[in-house]
């Protein structure tokens, strides 16, 4: 009964439920918001792998906005 209760999500999952959930800010990123969304995503993929990063342009491509996660070169 209980058993979800206290279960941790896994951190790949809350990584990728951040983006359904904040999918329209995501897409319509303006200037005041990047300090926070990439905050909350620096934090989120961190708890994934310390040794990613990503990097994503502000302005759309096609129409689209790239999100890229790559391993860090330390």
């Amino acid at each position: 009964m209980f058993g979800n209760l206290f279960k941790k999500k896994d951190p790949i999952e809350k990584f990728w439920q951040y983006f359904i959930d904040h999918e329209k800010k995501l897409y319509n990123l303006r200037e005041d918001d990047i300090e926070k969304i990439y905050g909350d995503l620096y934090r989120l993929i961190n708890k994934v792998n310390n040794q990613l990063t990503f990097s994503t342009p502000v302005a759309l491509i096609n129409g689209k906005r790239e999100f890229t996660i790559k391993a860090s070169s330390i």
